[in-house]
């Protein structure tokens, strides 16, 4: 009888701390989505410095962000419960070219990714434009150093052409073979 007087108080006392603290953790404000995307990304990559930008879909989420060796890293992300996790890599490049615009591909068949991307050195230059791809207008993001990126839906046709302008249309940098695709 007196175990009985000791133990119900004391099983009720830690059931009653342990609800406490799973509401206070649960009731905690959460951070923001690029407060999660950031904690994340600097867990998965520790030359982490800045994240660029975040591009969310129905099928993904994807952050680009800079690294203390100047390289552009993009990883896929995953939600959990309270925030993110880099679900896998991408694809990591330097950011620095000594044309007005730098350009890279990446391909995961296992992730539908197909994705072309990369820095735009020139200020002038305010639209990249795939020719290989259709014409597509890829995003630019301005955030410090500027990057511009297009995700297809496809597998990329070759050879990959790559068209940039000024804002009155005047093309300042173009790559890959514009006649194949006039054709």
């Amino acid at each position: 009888m007196k175990i009985k007087k000791i133990l119900i108080p004391s099983i009720l006392t830690v059931l009653f701390c342990i609800i406490f603290v799973l509401l206070f953790w649960w009731l905690q404000p959460n951070k923001s989505l690029y407060d999660q995307i950031n904690k994340a990304v600097l867990e998965a990559d520790s030359d982490y410095s800045q994240l660029m930008h975040v591009h969310v879909d129905r099928e993904r989420t994807m952050a680009f962000y800079m690294t203390n060796k100047t390289e552009l890293g993009i990883v896929l992300l995953q939600e959990k419960f309270r925030g993110y996790k880099v679900k896998d890599y991408i694809d990591k490049s330097l950011i620095y070219t000594d044309q007005g615009i730098s350009w890279h591909g990446s391909v995961i068949q296992k992730l539908n990714i197909h994705l072309l991307y990369g820095v735009v050195q020139d200020p002038e230059i305010t639209q990249v434009i795939l020719i290989s791809e259709g014409n597509k207008a890829a995003h630019i993001i301005n955030e410090g150093n500027r990057i511009w990126y297009a995700l297809i839906d496809k597998p990329l046709e070759y050879p990959i052409t790559i068209r940039a302008t000024n804002k009155e249309g005047k093309i300042l940098y173009e790559t890959g073979d514009v006649e194949f695709w006039s054709k």
